[in-house]
């Protein structure tokens, strides 16, 4: 009796882990290339789904495996030099209870923009971010791509893109602005998309010469205060600027932010924001972090670009703008 007792401790002890076991799958994956079917060897892989993130690396026949996975839909990038792969076509792989769900990836060969930035003086500009913006759809909507930055002698290289139409976007560089600043230009000379040129890329070639010269305009400055809902000033508020008039048009994706940056308001609540071009301007409060905490580069960003309950726009035209007052609500 006391044998058939413990054998049967022992298999409710083992169910849970056999349970467990049958609750997963795996995804066995194949990167090849698009044209010659020939396997991707040492491509890096990116999972995404629930309660995973993970990486792998495929194997010299071009074969990757992730165990152990949740039931659920999973994303996957896939990156490898000289080659471009296409996240926004790329489904979601399903994977269910004690199955191997099975995927292949064709990869197609990269295409490169290659070309130099000048001001409208003739001047090479080096440090200016370039980014290819790739339309899809028939070309109703672009996409952001890869971005790059000017050399010393303002020439530029994005590489890893698919091939396809491209508008070639170059960003106005940081830096200390007095009198003039540079506009964000598109290929060639346009500061508005709807007349930017575009550039052909081709799987596997060099679209070379693209020469962007960016406009320049006179710098303007956004002057106000910041207050909470009873209308007292608040010192010490950083308040993020964010270069929002630039539109991509693709779904999810809203406003290509060009230039996000901040200032921090003054002990009588006021602040100035100077070297701004012609545009609209979304300026976003927030409070410090609480000690220790510091906030990174990295989160004011996300922050600004997400924006808050006090966020304002403000657009800039031909004049200095001045009285602009936030009101500092208190997140929902």
């Amino acid at each position: 009796m006391s044998r058939l007792i413990t054998l049967c401790v022992a298999l409710l002890l083992l169910m849970p882990e056999a349970a467990q076991a049958q609750a997963t799958g795996s995804i066995a994956g194949l990167v090849r290339q698009a044209d010659t079917r020939a396997p991707v060897p040492e491509a890096r892989i990116a999972i995404s789904g629930p309660g995973v993130r993970e990486t792998a690396t495929a194997d010299f026949a071009g074969r990757f495996i992730f165990s152990s996975l949740a039931p659920g839909v999973y994303r996957i990038t896939i990156e490898k030099e000289t080659y471009a792969f296409d996240f926004v076509r790329a489904p979601g792989v399903k994977v269910a209870s004690g199955e191997t769900t099975s995927v292949t990836f064709d990869l197609q060969r990269a295409g490169v923009i290659v070309g130099e930035v000048r001001d409208d003086r003739g001047n090479p500009r080096s440090n200016v971010p370039v980014t290819a913006i790739r339309k899809i759809e028939g070309g109703t909507t672009t996409l952001p791509g890869p971005q790059r930055t000017t050399n010393d002698l303002g020439e530029f290289r994005v590489d890893g893109l698919l091939p396809g139409e491209y508008v070639v976007l170059a960003s106005p560089p940081a830096g200390r602005i007095t009198t003039a600043v540079l506009m964000p230009t598109y290929y060639p000379a346009a500061t508005d998309q709807k007349t930017a040129g575009t550039v052909t890329v081709r799987a596997g070639e060099t679209a070379a010469n693209v020469f962007i010269t960016m406009t320049s305009a006179p710098a303007f400055e956004i002057t106000g205060v910041v207050v909470d809902e009873q209308g007292q000033p608040l010192p010490k508020i950083l308040v993020s600027f964010v270069f929002s008039s630039v539109q991509t048009g693709a779904p999810d994706q809203g406003t290509m932010q060009v230039r996000v940056a901040g200032v921090t308001t003054r002990a009588d609540g006021t602040f100035r924001i100077t070297g701004l071009g012609p545009g609209t301007f979304r300026l976003t409060p927030l409070r410090p972090p609480a000690p220790p905490g510091i906030m990174n580069e990295i989160e004011v960003s996300a922050a600004a670009v997400k924006g808050n309950e006090s966020t304002v726009k403000v657009d800039v035209r031909n004049a200095n703008v001045s009285g602009v007052t936030i009101v500092m609500r208190p997140p929902k």
